[in-house]
Parts: C-alpha cells; structure tokens; sequence
C-alpha cells in the first residue's frame, strides 16, 4: 500500500472511531464546571468565563473534529455571553480546555471557503477572536450540523448585543471633516480643537453639521490641551511645547498667532496639566531609556511676581508679549532612572508609569516608592500573571485606587495594600488606553472597546471599528490624586450618568466619534446646573 493510500487509510479510521465516540457526551452546565480543568496560565480565562454566575446557560452544543490524519472530537458549548471549546479526557474523568473560549461580542465566523471537494464529512467552520488575532478552523460531521452551529451563535450574538446596548458611536464631525490626532474642549465641549498633521482646527456648535476651520498652521502635533481659566492652549509639535493665547487663535490668518506664542520647552516627549498645591501647573516630560526628568511649571498671574524675578537659563520665566499678565514660571525638576511612559498629577504627588510599574514621587520631598506596597506585591494579582506587563494608568474609584495593565486591572488601597473592593479584569483586547465612565472603565484596542463593569469586572459591551484611537484626554486624567493626598472628591462607583461636559472621543475609520451613552442628548442642557455623581475632578 502506497503511503498516501496508508494515510488516507488512518483518517478515514480515526475520523469513524472519533465520530461514534460522539453520542451522548453532553455535559449539563454545573457538571461542566465541576469537571472543567484549566492549567494555571489558563486562570484569567476561567474568571472571564465564570461559569457559576446565575444567569448562565448553555444555548448550544455540537462536537467538530480536528484536521489532520489522526483527528480527535472538539466539543463546542454555546453560552449565553461566550463560545467555549472543550476536550474530554475519559481516563481521567474530566474536561479540559482546548482553546481559549471566544466572547460572542468577539467572534466572527468568516463565510466558508472551501474549494468545492468539500464532502458531507468534512464542514470546516472558522472561528476568529477579534480581541487575539487568533483563529481556530474546526471540521462539523455534517453540512447540517455546520449550519445550525453557526445559526444558533448567530442568533445567540444578536440577543446579546440587543441586550449590551448601553453605549453607542455617534459621529462627532461631518464624515472625513479631518484626519486628528487628538482633541482639547473648549467651553465645556460647546466647542473643540482639533490637532491634525497640518494645524489646528476649531469646531463650534456641536450637534449641528458645521465644519472645523483652521485656526492655527503648524507641522504635524503631537498633542494639545487646554488651560481654559487662563485662556492659553499648549501645543506638542516635533518635541518642541508651545504655549499660545487662546485670543489669537484666528481663521483669518491662521499662522498669526505663532507670534504671540512662546516656547516652555524644546525637548518634550509629552506633557500634562494638572493642580498641584492648588495651582496650574505644565508638566513636561523628557523620556529616555536609562535616565528621565519631569519639570514642573507654574502658570502666574506675572503682576503677583517679585518684579527682580527674570528669566534665567534653566527656562527660569517664560513671559507673553507685553501687555499680558501671564507668565509659566519654573517649579520643580524631578529626575527618573527609566524610560517614563506615562504620568499623574495628584495634589501633592506625581504618579509615574514605566517598564518597571508605578511609582509614587512627593513634588515636595522628591521621596519616591513603589506604589503598590512591597509586602503586598508577591500576593497581589499581578504575581499572578506573566512578568513584563505594563501599567499603562490608574484612577481614584471611592477610596481605592483602580491599575490598569496591559492584560489586567485590579485595585489597591490608598495605602498600595490589599483593596476591599476585590474586583480583578483581564482585558480580552490589546488596550492601549483608557478612561472611566463609572461603573464602567473603558479599554481602547485597534479594532474594539472593551467596556467593563467595575463592579464585577464582567464584559458590559464592545464598540467596534478599525485603527481605534482615543482622542480626547479624558479630564479625570488630568486630576488623579497620588496614594497619601487627600484626595479631592473621587468617582463614585454607583454612578452611571455619562458627563455631557466630558465627552469621550476615538478616532475610528478616518472618522470622530463621540461614545454617547444611549437615551443621552449629544449637547449639554443649558438649564442643567448639577453634576452628575461621576463628574470629574479637577
């Protein structure tokens, strides 16, 4: 026997074996979860899956089969939020995973397409996980078992988004008004600029469909933001940070105001406002692989300065045209031995995220420690979970402290200890950023948000789109407290108002978009003087 003839001999033996072997290996739900086996890096997705919540059910089974010559049977359980995929283990008396179950927000089942040869044997079916790039092809016994498989998820997935529709995308400009790299309200968002690879743009009159006009020519920015109060709007363009007065941002020549602007700093890597010690302050960052500094500026009234004050070569004073009484005056540098990805300004301490984690500096002191406290840190979650992960932010929720990682986030105390709220998220996506609509935290991925209950960490909806950006600087992040502040009043966890007054902005298909929670007008009330409970603090 040729050995073609031999290996299609061998299939066609273990794919009958394994088919007879399919009758009657459906496991009701609390037998499946008592049996169910995970290896300890397969933990996260057992909490995703949480199989004991009271609501779960199993919509449907069926039982595909492996490719390849010595094939085995897969099981697929279709649940109510999730598409799992199992393998038993007779010997042992249990089930073992097989791949990585696939949320049903996150599937996608391309059409099929095979080449026609396909026999009544072999259906293939191809599950993708949006949220891993990944993909699994699995073969149904039947062309009819393959099309009420794919028909009960499909339906399943139409329930569950109906279900999840919480929040939506709303276009925020007039479709390709602008390609933008980032934008800064104005007016509590009555209107907005826009920074793009050729200047900055203004947009007034949200909700209605006027266009952004240029206000400002300028090379590709970086990113921009505003210190409204004392009308000046700070600009990262090519490293160099700009400071320029709001009053002359002009349509008709937009290049005018590059001569009243004046230069804080031509070595950023990024910046921040924030209030420390109660006043406006520029945080510039110089980020470098072995050694980092934040220098902090102040923004005065210059009448209320010493008149023997002058600039001096470490960027001392930076004064405006003559006839203006604001000066950004030096405060504080404060080295770092790491590449700084990101920071906090909290009242009296900055937060700062690298490679290494979060650590905590006193602007006063300059005294630096490790935000999640030493003792705690070989129990915490993050022990849990594979080295080299990455902070990417934190929020103040109540009393405790919310982290976000590259694949997870849990909470600490105010102290870095163990927090009472024992909540931990394991992200399904690649998130590169985030924000906090309470009780929801929102996790930016390219192609999806992932948007998750504070409360039980459980997925609350996905918004989804293609090379997803966040755009707008969420204003919690401008004003989040340090461990050891006292804190200014935090977000509350119960609170599920979105704020009008801060609205959340992606970049998604070339287009911006605002997400509106639903049943929410797009613009302010103008009668509205109370805050929501979730409003930001400044």
């Amino acid at each position: 026997m040729h050995r073609r003839e031999l290996s299609r001999a061998l299939t066609q033996f273990a794919s009958n074996e394994t088919w007879s072997d399919a009758p009657d290996r459906a496991l009701s739900l609390n037998e499946l979860s008592r049996r169910l086996r995970v290896h300890s890096r397969q933990l996260p997705l057992l909490q995703n899956l949480n199989l004991d919540a009271p609501d779960r059910r199993i919509v449907h089974y069926a039982v595909l089969r492996e490719r390849g010559p010595l094939p085995s049977l897969v099981d697929i359980y279709t649940l109510d939020h999730a598409l799992l995929f199992v393998r038993e283990n007779t010997k042992c008396g249990i089930v073992e995973m097989y791949k990585p179950p696939i949320p049903l927000d996150l599937l996608l089942m391309p059409p099929d397409t095979a080449d026609g040869q396909r026999q009544s044997t072999s259906a293939p079916i191809t599950f993708v996980h949006r949220g891993r790039n990944s993909s699994i092809t699995l073969l149904a016994r039947s062309t009819v078992v393959r099309t009420g498989l794919l028909d009960q998820i499909t339906a399943q997935q139409a329930i569950l988004w109906q279900q999840r529709a919480i929040f939506k995308l709303v276009r925020f400009l007039p479709k390709n008004a602008t390609a933008a790299t980032c934008v800064a309200p104005l007016d509590k968002w009555k209107s907005a600029l826009i920074a793009t690879h050729d200047g900055i743009y203004r947009h007034d009159r949200l909700g209605e469909r006027s266009h952004p006009y240029k206000v400002l020519a300028s090379s590709p920015i970086t990113s921009i933001d505003v210190a409204e109060n004392w009308r000046l709007l700070f600009v990262l363009s090519e490293n160099t940070l700009s400071a320029f007065p709001l009053d002359s941002l002009s349509r008709e020549q937009p290049i005018s105001p590059h001569r009243h602007s004046q230069v804080i700093s031509n070595m950023t890597s990024f910046f921040m406002l924030g209030i420390v010690f109660g006043k406006m302050v520029v945080a510039v960052v110089r980020s470098r692989p072995l050694d980092s500094y934040i220098k902090l500026y102040e923004i005065v009234n210059s009448t209320r300065l010493p008149s023997s004050l002058k600039a001096g070569p470490d960027d001392t004073l930076v004064s405006f045209s003559e006839g203006s009484t604001i000066t950004i005056k030096f405060m504080k540098r404060i080295e770092h031995p790491i590449e700084i990805s990101w920071i906090r300004l909290g009242s009296s301490k900055i937060s700062i995220g690298c490679s290494k984690g979060i650590s905590l500096v006193d602007i006063q002191t300059l005294y630096t420690q490790d935000l999640i406290d030493p003792h705690y840190a070989p129990s915490s979650p993050l022990a849990r979970i594979e080295s080299g992960t990455r902070p990417l932010g934190m929020f103040r929720i109540d009393s405790e402290f919310l982290l976000c990682y590259e694949s997870m986030a849990f909470f600490v105390s105010a102290g870095g200890g163990k927090a009472l709220q024992s909540t931990i998220i394991y992200w399904e996506g690649e998130p590169t950023a985030f924000a906090l609509r309470a009780p929801y935290i929102f996790a930016f991925s390219a192609s999806f948000v992932e948007i998750r209950h504070l409360g039980t960490g459980e997925l609350a909806q996905t918004l989804h789109g293609a090379n997803m950006r966040c755009l707008s600087l969420p204003s919690e992040l401008r004003g989040t407290a340090g461990i050891g502040d006292a804190a200014p009043p935090p977000y509350r966890a119960q609170a599920v108002e979105m704020v009008h007054e801060d609205l959340l902005l992606l970049h998604s298909n070339d287009d911006i978009m605002n997400v509106q929670r639903l049943g929410v007008p797009l613009e302010p009330e103008e009668s509205s003087t109370s805050k929501p409970l979730s409003s930001p603090v400044y």
